[in-house]
C-alpha cells in the first residue's frame, strides 16, 4: 500500500474516522480488497473449516467472552466464518498496519506461518501481527488461524485490544464488508 503523508496524518484519527463515518471515509480509507486477494488468494484457504476451532474452548462468533480463560493466561479468542477470512484480513491490515503502523508509540510486525502456505488443510497456517511499543516490549499479539477461523489475542496488554481495538475492529470489519458489497453490486449491474 502507498503511504503518503495526507494519508498517514488522517490514518492517525482511522478510529474516529470509522466511528464518525463522513462523506470522505471513503477517500481515506482504500477498502478494496485487491491486495488481500492478491497476497492471500482464496484457493489458499479451506472451503469448510476442520473441527479444530473446538479446541479453542468455546470461543464466540466475533465477539468476545473475557471470561473464557483463566486471568493469568493474558487471551481471548474469538471466531469468524469462512466468507469473513478475507474482509477480517483486510481489516487488521488497515488498524495494525495502516494506522497503527504510523503511529510513532508503535512498532506492528505482520508475517505469516509458515512462511509459505503451501497446504490449506495445514492447522498452523496463520497471520501473527505482533505489537510492540517503541523499547520493543511485546503489548500482545493477534494470532489469525485461517484453517480454523479463529482468532487468539495474547500478552499482557490484552485488555487494551478487548476495550479499545476490538470495537473499532467490529466497525472497521462492518466497512470493509459494506465496501465489499456494494463494489461487487456496482460490478454485477
Amino acid at each position: 500500500m502507498q503511504h503518503t503523508c495526507d494519508k498517514t496524518d488522517k490514518m492517525a484519527g482511522l478510529d474516529q474516522n470509522i466511528v464518525n463515518g463522513g462523506p470522505e471515509l471513503l477517500d481515506i480509507i482504500d477498502f478494496s480488497m485487491d491486495k488481500v486477494y492478491k497476497d492471500y488468494p482464496v484457493k489458499m484457504f479451506q472451503r469448510s473449516f476442520t473441527n479444530e476451532r473446538v479446541k479453542a474452548k468455546k470461543c464466540l462468533f466475533e465477539d468476545i467472552d473475557i471470561n473464557l480463560y483463566e486471568k493469568e493466561a493474558r487471551m481471548i479468542t474469538f471466531f469468524t466464518n469462512v466468507e469473513r477470512i478475507h474482509p477480517w484480513i483486510k481489516t487488521l491490515d488497515l488498524f495494525y498496519y495502516d494506522h497503527m503502523g504510523n503511529n510513532d508509540k508503535f512498532d506492528i510486525k505482520w508475517y505469516d506461518v509458515p512462511t509459505t502456505w503451501s497446504d490449506p488443510n495445514n492447522n498452523n497456517n496463520s497471520i501473527v501481527i505482533e505489537i510492540l511499543d517503541k523499547e520493543q516490549a511485546l503489548q500482545f499479539n493477534i494470532t489469525f488461524f485461517v484453517t480454523t477461523g479463529t482468532i487468539r489475542v495474547q500478552g499482557s496488554k490484552y485488555m487494551t485490544f478487548v476495550h479499545s481495538h476490538f470495537p473499532v475492529l467490529t466497525q472497521i470489519l462492518a466497512k470493509v464488508i459494506d465496501n465489499a458489497t456494494h463494489a461487487t453490486v456496482e460490478g454485477t449491474v
